[in-house]
C-alpha cells in the first residue's frame, strides 16, 4: 500500500513513501511482513487480516535490509548511514545501535545463534555477537 507523501510523521501514513528496499517474513509468525523503506522506515504487515499495517518502525535513516531472528521479535535494520539498527518490533523499540562502516546493503541473523552478519558498500562483511540485545526481550 502506498502512503501519503505529504504526511511529515511517518507513523501516521499507512504505507511507504518512498521505494521499497527490502522485504522479509517473519520466521515464526507466517502472516508477518517486514517491508523497507528509502522513507526511513519498517513497515509489518499482518498478512492473515487483509494486508492490514499493524506498526511503524521510524529508522534514523534510508533501510536498505531487514532480517528477522529466528526466536523473536527482535529484527536488524541496515541503514544508509553505516549503522545497524536492533528493533524489538512488537514493542516498537530501539533496542540497539552497531557502529558499521558504509552503507549497510545486508543483514542477516544465524539460524541458532544470536550472530547477525552484515555487508556494507565496502564489500565488508561484519559479523556481531548480539546474545546480550536479542536476550533482553520477550521471545515470540
Amino acid at each position: 500500500m502506498r502512503g501519503d507523501m505529504y504526511i511529515r510523521d511517518m507513523r501516521t501514513t499507512r504505507g511507504h513513501v518512498a521505494a521499497c528496499t527490502s522485504a522479509r517474513w517473519h520466521p515464526v509468525d507466517n502472516g508477518v511482513l517486514a517491508t523497507a523503506s528509502e522513507d526511513g522506515t519498517v513497515r509489518l504487515w499482518d498478512a492473515a487480516a487483509d494486508w492490514t499495517h499493524v506498526r511503524t518502525l521510524q529508522c534514523s535513516t534510508t533501510v536498505h535490509s531487514v532480517s528477522w531472528h529466528s526466536r523473536s521479535a527482535v529484527l536488524a535494520v541496515g541503514l544508509d548511514n553505516g549503522n545497524i539498527e536492533i528493533w524489538d518490533a512488537g514493542a516498537e523499540t530501539l533496542l540497539y545501535t552497531v557502529a558499521g562502516g558504509g552503507t549497510q546493503y545486508g543483514v542477516a541473523w544465524h539460524r541458532s545463534l544470536d550472530l547477525l552478519a552484515s555487508v556494507d558498500v565496502g564489500s565488508t562483511v561484519g559479523v556481531w555477537e548480539l546474545g546480550s540485545v536479542v536476550n533482553r526481550t520477550d521471545a515470540g
